[in-house]
């Protein structure tokens, strides 16, 4: 789950987002166990108690049914 890898305590609107939405959707704390199994329904929840609907996703049949991952960014090249 690549939210585990992030800093939450970052002053970002992401970090806010993120410190605001994992404990709603049960994530245990710092990702020291895998994410609920029923994670999907919980986000679906989620959307409509914010935003009062839940609208599917539909990806186009040519999306890659697997996506790589990093631990963390790559770092760009330092300058001279």
């Amino acid at each position: 789950f690549q939210a585990c890898t992030l800093n939450l305590n970052r002053g970002t609107s992401h970090a806010a987002a993120l410190r605001f939405a994992l404990p709603r959707l049960g994530m245990p704390e710092r990702c020291a166990s895998p994410p609920p199994a029923d994670l999907p329904a919980r986000a679906r929840a989620l959307e409509r108690a914010l935003f009062g609907r839940s609208d599917p996703i539909t990806l186009p049949e040519d999306f890659p049914a697997h996506l790589s991952l990093w631990a963390s960014p790559p770092q760009a090249a330092a300058r001279p």
